[in-house]
């Protein structure tokens, strides 16, 4: 598992125990980075795991942008079943390179 498969986890649990969190929020309980925190909200959101559900708006306040709150979409088990099945279909399209590539290394072999 990668590095950022991690984080990704540790935001995921986080999100499963609580209604909802700013990333903020997230960036503190999961110990990770605001870039971190950002791509892995990203790949959440792409996945249709994770969904902004509100907006803060920060009135007087002179820096930053307005806080976004997040919200996990799926139950624990969906969530898993996602990853699972990406991972399948990564191997079944690696195992098929291979074949292909064999296929192909064998051809020229019988060309001789």
């Amino acid at each position: 598992m990668t590095i950022a498969q991690q984080k990704i986890i540790k935001v995921i649990k986080y999100l499963s125990s609580v209604k909802d969190a700013t990333q903020s929020d997230i960036e503190k309980n999961c110990e990770i980075s605001q870039p971190d925190t950002s791509l892995a909200i990203m790949e959440l959101e792409e996945r249709g795991i994770v969904r902004k559900i509100r907006i803060i708006s920060k009135k007087g306040i002179m820096k930053g942008g307005p806080t976004k709150v997040y919200t996990l979409m799926r139950n624990l088990t969906e969530i898993k079943k996602i990853f699972l099945n990406e991972i399948e279909e990564k191997y079944q399209k690696e195992k098929q390179e291979v074949i292909t590539i064999f296929k192909e290394e064998n051809k020229c072999l019988n060309d001789y």
